[in-house]
């Protein structure tokens, strides 16, 4: 097993104040970036994977969670393996040959959804989430020859029941590791439900909690010594730590 490599102490205080007040999108292409070095992925499941990835590569594979019971309240806890997780993310296949959809009007085909959609989705409200997807996900409308005219596309609003939920699981289908979620069942009043993991947010309240950390370790050091913050983090981890015992002694 890999040893976990932290960001530079530096760089993880620059992450978290570019982070701590931007807006979800910002802060997650900022892990990213940060992790691999490269721009971030505009693909759902590669953004999934890669802040996997990245909890790996900075505090270790093993990432607690939590989830309260719908029906009583009972709380479970358990661990995975965020670097499993990430390569099992990147393997699952997608559906990259999905037939088109049939419509009264004609036919649909639909692309995977991207991190831009998502924006898109999100400013529309939650009420119009679903329709505001849908809409930027349509990737060709094949009118139906045999009407004069040609219709138009509908509204996603405007869609049959059963062609908007073919459709939104068509979406998921496109790119299966966009979302992550476990099977619960409650051990205390056997409940089953669905707990969503947002790897997003569980890396950044690592990057948070290490980061406030250090603030409190530079905090100390400078009362006791006198050193400007860029000397103290120009200490390595283990000389740091040294010099906190002795203030704490």
């Amino acid at each position: 097993m890999s040893t976990p490599v932290a960001p530079d102490p530096g760089w993880l205080l620059t992450l978290w104040e570019q982070g701590l007040h931007a807006p979800r999108r910002q802060r997650d292409d900022a892990l990213l970036a940060c992790a691999s070095q490269a721009a971030p992925p505009l693909a759902l499941g590669l953004r999934q994977a890669g802040l996997l990835a990245a909890h790996a590569q900075w505090f270790g594979p093993g990432l607690a969670l939590r989830s309260a019971c719908p029906a009583c309240a009972e709380e479970l806890a358990w661990e995975v393996d965020s670097a499993a997780l990430a390569q099992s993310l990147r393997q699952m296949p997608a559906a990259t040959a999905a037939p088109a959809l049939a419509h009264p009007g004609g036919r649909l085909h639909l692309r995977a959804p991207q991190v831009d959609d998502l924006d898109q989705a999100v400013a529309a409200g939650p009420q119009a989430y679903a329709d505001a997807l849908l809409a930027a996900c349509v990737a060709e409308w094949q009118p139906d020859p045999t009407l004069a005219p040609p219709l138009p596309l509908p509204a996603p609003g405007d869609w049959p029941a059963a062609l908007r939920d073919a459709a939104l699981a068509r979406l998921e289908a496109l790119d299966p590791a966009a979302s992550v979620s476990f099977a619960l069942d409650c051990p205390a009043c056997g409940h089953a439900w669905t707990a969503p993991l947002d790897p997003g947010a569980a890396l950044w309240r690592k990057v948070q909690a290490a980061a406030e950390r250090l603030l409190q370790e530079i905090d100390l050091l400078a009362r006791a010594y006198g050193w400007r913050e860029p000397d103290i983090l120009a200490l390595s981890p283990l000389r740091r730590a040294a010099y906190l015992q002795l203030v704490q002694a």
